[in-house]
């Protein structure tokens, strides 16, 4: 059994289940369930909605405890919070409606295959930095990320013009997603760039 925190801070805890029969892919697996209680806990995190029913990780099985116990045991917590999402994930597809499959969170197309590539694309996460790092930063001034949402073509064009390019580019940025190109046809040397 191990204890961990996810991202939100809510606690849980992983151990070994076993199920019963057992096949040639393996009899035990990993079973997530939440340590908290009331608003603490929960899948989805909203206040009143309770502890989640136990999730099952049935990607990985193993067919001895002993080696399904050790593998817990030296897993880091980040493999646990990655194994965590991946089964709320399916928990969240397995009981969405129908009609909501075609969302970022179903990944499925109305016609319940694959999905498109826009969901994955569908990124809204942020990661802001310490204060510490924040307080070192280069550029520091709000006005950067101003401009950048404005026309961030432009501005991507114009901080570029600070290096030196041995042929400029044609244009700024090809996106064809998921591709994207930038500054399509420049060439330069980063290390010509790099040293002074």
């Amino acid at each position: 059994m191990r204890h961990f925190v996810d991202e939100r801070g809510r606690s849980w805890v992983a151990s070994v289940a076993q199920e019963e029969g057992g096949d040639y892919k393996g009899r035990f697996f990993l079973i997530m369930e939440s340590a908290g209680t009331g608003d603490q806990a929960g899948s989805g995190g909203l206040a009143g909605e309770g502890d989640p029913a136990p999730l099952p990780v049935q990607d990985v099985r193993w067919n001895s405890v002993k080696t399904a116990k050790r593998t817990l045991a030296t897993a880091s917590d980040v493999e646990l919070r990655r194994r965590l999402r991946a089964a709320q994930g399916r928990s969240d597809r397995r009981d969405a409606p129908r009609a909501q499959r075609g969302t970022a969170q179903g990944m499925a197309g109305a016609d319940g295959r694959a999905g498109s590539l826009d969901a994955l694309l569908d990124e809204r996460r942020e990661f802001p930095p310490s204060a510490a790092f924040a307080a070192q930063a280069r550029f520091a001034d709000p006005s950067v990320y101003e401009e950048a949402e404005e026309d961030y073509e432009a501005c991507w064009a114009r901080w570029a013009e600070e290096l030196d390019w041995f042929r400029k580019w044609d244009r700024v940025l090809k996106w064809e997603p998921p591709h994207a190109e930038w500054f399509v046809g420049g060439r330069l040397n980063a290390c010509y760039n790099c040293v002074d």
